[in-house]
């Protein structure tokens, strides 16, 4: 036919573009355009509905709104268009609102920014709008225009992983503020006075010797409040007539509107960098040191350096570090061995006062700060400034040139000059290729260089050539060399063959490329998960024997009362650790059990403890933080990720949050938010008032969300009140055990008792509640998912299993792979949820718990697994027995729980080779929580018993582990 038609020129249900896509794929002939006109509707797996439709779009719209009231939201459209073309379009029901009234439209399942709906439209309509896509198409273009927005950015994590010293920066800069011409500060030098004083610094400090080099200049502008004689004395900006009597002054004001005189001072930021990167320097310290064998002093410019080495002892803790050598090559090459940082901690001059003092660091306090150190036998990290040695004049002469250069852009040629054709120390010499067998430099972690010398070095080795780079290897090995006849008593000699007189080659360092790069790739990540894995072991068990409380700790009273009645147990649900986690930099562990215990310790504390004495265990209340009865049940804990003081607890047994200050010892929290009634749930029973799970929003700490029994979340905004902004709610009603917000906080799960996961988008627009008063409830379901029948899809596993509908205990996202939403099962099963194609991915089927004979009665108890912060590794125990699975959910085919995982294949396929194998760690107590540091990845356990069990690499050999099946 050559148009759609129900009747020759009757009405017919045609497509009206709600929202377009995020690809702008609606004007494409692949998807819904406005004008199609609707031939058949199937909604989920009722009989599909024809046209012509009864009753026309107000018909649809009914049938929308008994599939959504009866929660069956999937739906298939069939359109088509003019000249016989035919579209299909999968979707889910969601409401619109416009005007008031109570509408649907469908959203799409591919993109869920893609929406349409239905009208009413004659047939000669339908045909004009898909005549005239051209110049509406012409029309959208003119008129769009490109939004912009805000994203969350994990600043903590990259500055861990990406600064060469962790939260410190590598830019250098000097401040310097114009000089005051009398005693009330109201006239200042001129710019260009200013600009001098800190090209003078700058020159000073490099014929003192320090090592570095010009960056760049800038001016900085510093608000100030003037008044009286100072005002003036000032370059008044009111008019543009006076624009050109600011371009040398160092001090010009304004008036603001309220009649206030602003003054603005105009100082100079001189950027400055090293001449060859920074090196880092470990100072191990043993028992029996007496002296560390160097003395620091302080330069005319405010830079600390080590003015003198003990040579007559070879024993010196600075000896031993090879700290003695450097300051040799260093008075060698004319320069002094400035010292950059103490303990990651910036010790370079910062500012000059108006006064002309230079603000620095004193030598007396780090002076204490290392004999602390030393006192304490804790290691000392220095960073030092590395130099580059000038090749073709002398030091004289360059003190009179001072050619100003940027190192950060050299060319090829030069860099190939300053890195490769000299044999004393410098930014090569101490380079752990050349100084791998070098015995002495052994205490030397790492070489912390900047990105762009680094670059700088290896480009000239590239461009040089295999000949010049292998002269330069030679003249490094030569005896002539300062550097190695220094090195040559610590050199291992090496006695080749006499039938192989060729030297042997020296093995490829696999992480130069990485360390260059500024990051470790994931695979190799990967493949040294593995020996993590195979270390990890129970290494210590802390029981909860607090006794301070009046009558004793409630947890320890449940824990003695079902020791002492074996035959009969108190029921488990009485006792347990039920929440466990860190905060976002792994100092604080806080931990909430069943009998209503909150307990926060200090993790170094905590970590201490497991090599100290057999008997030690958590019945000191004052070593720990804080320690308090709340007289009620709780089941979540969370810190708040902006404020770190603040945490907040939630329980199954009642309808509040409250929040506590770690600052303040005290039983009373000091907020509390309440749920209060909710305007849909339809239990009436205080059974379903309770609250699941908590957690807040990473991007805002004044919101907060809790899972409801009843079935509905609720959001909180601390700035508003105490009772719940909006609230999120289910068609079935059914309670909610646990939930997890996406990385950039726009897309809440929530999963239920009935084995179903939800899905709400909280992005902009008009479906969304974003932009809703805090007054009004909100059930906009984005999707909903039915683990079981996700689980029926996998053909292997529905062979060999009785796969039925369980409930789920947990989710959460993996920290290094954002689109792999992981669920635990009450009958032990886990997996993954990949949230971009909705099917699951990975699945981890551990035997029931009846096949070993265990008690099954304890199987509803919760469980809360946790994620390693790398790698991909899922920490959950055991429901079977007392044991820790660690679970390799890896997003690849290579992975062990991947459903596509061929085993035959691991050791032919490429993407198998190092794959990791997954865990069981036998332990000594049934685990119902895990926690993870965030940092060293140590495994923190709460058991059935209360009690904090340790997993971590043993520092001796550990023990063989079964690998789990």
């Amino acid at each position: 036919m050559d148009c759609p038609q129900s009747s020759e020129r009757g009405p017919v249900v045609a497509i009206e573009c709600v929202a377009g896509s995020s690809k702008a794929e609606e004007w494409g002939g692949d998807m819904l355009q406005t004008g199609d006109v609707v031939e058949e509707i199937k909604i989920g797996g009722s009989p599909a509905v024809h046209s012509p439709f009864k009753g026309g779009r107000s018909g649809v719209q009914k049938l929308l709104h008994s599939a959504f009231k009866r929660g069956d939201t999937s739906i298939e459209v069939r359109v088509r268009r003019c000249g016989g073309e035919a579209a299909e379009l999968q979707a889910c029901i969601v409401p619109h609102s416009p005007a008031g009234r109570r509408q649907y439209v469908l959203r799409s399942i591919r993109d869920p920014n893609y929406a349409v709906g239905f009208v009413d439209r004659m047939v000669s309509e339908c045909v004009a709008l898909q005549g005239s896509m051209s110049s509406r198409v012409v029309c959208a273009l003119s008129t769009a225009k490109v939004q912009d927005g805000y994203v969350p950015y994990n600043w903590e994590k990259k500055m861990k992983e990406f600064l060469p010293v962790p939260n410190s920066s590598c830019f250098l800069s000097m401040l310097v503020l114009p000089k005051v011409l009398d005693l009330v500060a109201s006239r200042y030098n001129c710019l260009e006075d200013t600009l001098a004083r800190a090209n003078a610094w700058l020159f000073s400090s490099q014929a003192s010797g320090v090592p570095i080099e010009f960056m760049n200049v800038q001016t900085e502008a510093l608000l100030t409040k003037i008044s009286g004689e100072t005002a003036s004395a000032t370059v008044n900006s009111g008019s543009l007539s006076d624009l050109s009597n600011l371009a040398n002054v160092s001090l010009y004001g304004f008036e603001d509107y309220h009649g206030v005189d602003i003054g603005v001072v105009r100082a100079v930021r001189l950027w400055y960098t090293p001449a060859a990167g920074e090196l880092a320097v470990n100072i191990k310290l043993q028992e029996g040191d007496t002296k560390l064998g160097f003395a620091i002093s302080c330069t005319e410019e405010g830079f600390i350096y080590i003015s003198s080495v003990d040579d007559t002892d070879d024993e010196t803790a600075s000896t031993r570090s090879g700290l003695r050598d450097m300051f040799r090559q260093a008075r060698n090459a004319c320069k002094l061995l400035v010292i950059s940082r103490v303990s990651n901690e910036k010790v370079l001059p910062w500012m000059v006062s108006s006064a002309g003092a230079i603000r620095c660091f004193d030598t007396i306090s780090i002076s204490q700060k290392l004999s602390l150190h030393r006192h304490a036998l804790k290691p000392i990290r220095i960073h030092v400034l590395m130099w580059e040695q000038p090749s073709s004049y002398e030091f004289a002469e360059y003190k009179a040139a001072a050619p100003i250069s940027l190192p950060l852009t050299p060319s090829t040629a030069d860099a190939f000059e300053t890195g490769f054709e000299r044999d004393t120390a410098g930014d090569v010499s101490f380079r752990k290729e050349h100084a791998a067998f070098v015995d002495q430099l052994s205490d030397l972690s790492e070489e912390v260089l900047l990105p762009a010398v680094k670059s700088q070095r290896f480009s000239g080795m590239s461009s040089a050539g295999p000949d010049r780079a292998g002269a330069h290897n030679s003249a490094l090995r030569s005896p002539s060399s300062p550097f190695a006849a220094s090195m040559e008593k610590f050199v291992v000699p090496i006695q080749s063959p006499q039938q192989n007189p060729k030297p042997p080659l020296r093995p490829h360092w696999k992480r130069m490329i990485p360390e260059l790069e500024g990051g470790v790739p994931f695979c190799y990540r990967r493949q040294a998960s593995q020996l993590l894995l195979d270390s990890l072991a129970e290494v210590r068990i802390f029981e909860h024997n607090y006794r301070t409380e009046p009558g004793g700790c409630p947890t320890h009273m449940a824990r003695m009362a079902n020791v002492a009645n074996l035959d009969m147990p108190v029921s488990y649900f009485r006792q347990g650790t039920s929440g466990l986690e860190f905060d976002t930099k792994g100092i604080y562990l806080a931990s909430v059990t069943k009998t209503g215990c909150l307990t926060v310790q200090d993790f170094e504390t905590l970590y201490c403890r497991i090599y100290g004495p057999k008997s030690s265990s958590l019945e000191d209340e004052t070593k720990d933080l804080l320690h308090i009865y709340t007289s009620k049940a709780l089941d979540s804990v969370r810190w708040n990720p902006t404020n770190q003081d603040e945490v907040a607890c939630a329980s199954r047994q009642h309808d509040k949050v409250m929040l506590f200050d770690i600052g303040y010892i005290s039983s009373e929290p000091v907020e509390v938010l309440e749920k209060g009634k909710s305007k849909f749930s339809r239990h009436t029973c205080e059974l379903y008032n309770g609250l699941s799970e908590i957690m807040f929003a990473s991007a805002d700490k004044s919101r907060l969300l809790a899972s409801g029994l009843d079935g509905a979340i609720y959001i909180w905004d601390k700035r508003l009140s105490n009772s719940p902004c909006l609230e999120l709610t289910t068609n079935s009603h059914s309670q909610l055990n646990t939930i997890a917000l996406d990385l950039e906080d726009r897309v809440v799960f929530g999963a239920s008792k009935q084995g179903i996961i939800y899905a709400w988008d909280l992005r902009g627009g008009r479906s969304s509640y974003a932009f809703q008063s805090h007054n009004d409830a909100s059930c906009f379901l984005l999707v909903s998912l039915k683990v079981s029948s996700m689980l029926e899809r996998i053909t292997t596993l529905k062979a060999q299993s009785n796969i039925v509908s369980r409930e789920i205990h947990s989710i959460s996202f993996d920290p290094s792979s954002y689109h792999q939403l992981a669920f635990h099962l009450d009958d032990g099963w886990s997996g993954v949820l990949n949230v971009s194609s909705f099917n699951v991915t990975h699945v981890h089927c551990p035997p029931p718990a009846w096949l070993d004979g265990m008690d099954i009665s304890t199987s509803s108890i919760m469980r809360r697994p946790s994620w390693l912060p790398t790698c991909s590794i899922y920490a959950v125990g055991s429901s079977s027995g007392n044991g820790l699975y660690l679970l390799d959910f890896y997003p690849s085919t290579s992975s062990a729980c991947h459903v596509d995982f061929i085993e035959e294949s691991q050791n032919t396929n490429r993407d198998c080779r190092g794959a990791v194998k997954n865990k069981y760690v036998p332990v000594s107590q049934n685990i119902l929580v895990c926690a993870v540091h965030p940092l060293n990845e140590t495994i923190i356990a709460g058991t059935k018993e209360s009690s904090l069990l340790v997993v971590s690499p043993r520092l001796q050999t550990p023990q063989s582990t079964n690998s789990a099946t």
